[in-house]
């Protein structure tokens, strides 16, 4: 019986959150950026001008602050960032927001004032209107590339895109250096000269990788378009319209007329050089 009681004595009620907590992680090029906040519903209140004042500080979500990590630098609404978290504050106005990014992530909800020594971004965003209506507050990412992304925030019927922005070719250079002088594999040589090329440096070290890429993938026909692609980019259109040929061949075997397409339209450009 006294073991029955204690077990009474320590038991707890646990009922759902009214503002469930959150969290979103997106990988922009070689950077982990995640995101953690409280989703609000609106519940047939008016959200901006009465739940979330104009003009005044909010916690970009509800209970304790949004809180956003970044794994390496980057750039937050234009500013530069360290790796670490930052609490995310915003004050809300009909055509503009101000965003803040803020050292101090142990504040429970949002400060009355801000300490101008934990500010580590302050920029504004402009506001745009959405249809139909956000019924929770949402908090996720988009437009993504390989350096840049927008965290969107919307609710009601407001939404507010905050750039971001990393810079990964140092890390893509040191892990090609890294991988290329272990035990290349068919992948490594292929991702490696698309990078180079991509990003138009050094031409010729990209062909050198696609060709021992494609020695080890002879029927990856994905892999032999960049290398009619880099060979023209070279300078040999000659060879690169030999390989483009061969390449419709093995991707109208494939049934893949993606490919096809894409080799015939490369033909005819470089047909033109």
């Amino acid at each position: 019986t006294m073991i029955m009681g204690l077990a009474f004595m320590n038991a707890q009620v646990t009922t759902p959150q009214p503002s469930p907590a959150s969290k979103v992680t997106q990988m922009v090029g070689l950077t982990d950026i995640s995101i953690e906040y409280s989703r609000p519903s609106a519940k047939e209140r008016k959200i901006f001008g009465d739940v979330v004042p104009l003009k005044e500080l909010w916690r970009t979500g509800a209970n304790s602050a949004t809180t956003i990590t970044f794994s390496t630098p980057a750039k937050f609404a234009g500013e530069e960032v360290k790796p670490g978290t930052y609490a995310l504050y915003t004050i809300p106005m009909d055509d503009v927001w101000e965003v803040f990014l803020y050292n101090d992530t142990k504040v429970w909800g949002a400060p009355k004032e801000l300490d101008k020594k934990q500010i580590a971004v302050h920029s504004k965003v402009k506001v745009d209107k959405v249809s139909p209506s956000v019924e929770t507050l949402n908090i996720g990412f988009n437009d993504i590339t390989d350096t840049t992304a927008n965290i969107v925030v919307q609710w009601e019927n407001t939404m507010v895109k905050i750039p971001v922005s990393v810079d990964p070719h140092e890390a893509i250079m040191k892990s090609i250096k890294t991988t290329m002088g272990a035990k290349p594999t068919g992948g490594d040589y292929n991702a490696a000269a698309n990078y180079l090329y991509k990003n138009n440096i050094d031409l010729k070290t990209a062909l050198n990788y696609i060709n021992k890429a494609a020695d080890l993938n002879p029927d990856a026909y994905w892999v032999t378009t960049s290398q009619a692609e880099i060979m023209a980019a070279n300078g040999d259109y000659k060879n690169a319209i030999n390989r483009a040929e061969k390449n419709i061949e093995m991707a109208k075997q494939a049934g893949n007329s993606a490919y096809i397409k894409m080799n015939e339209e490369n033909i005819a450009k470089w047909k033109k050089k």
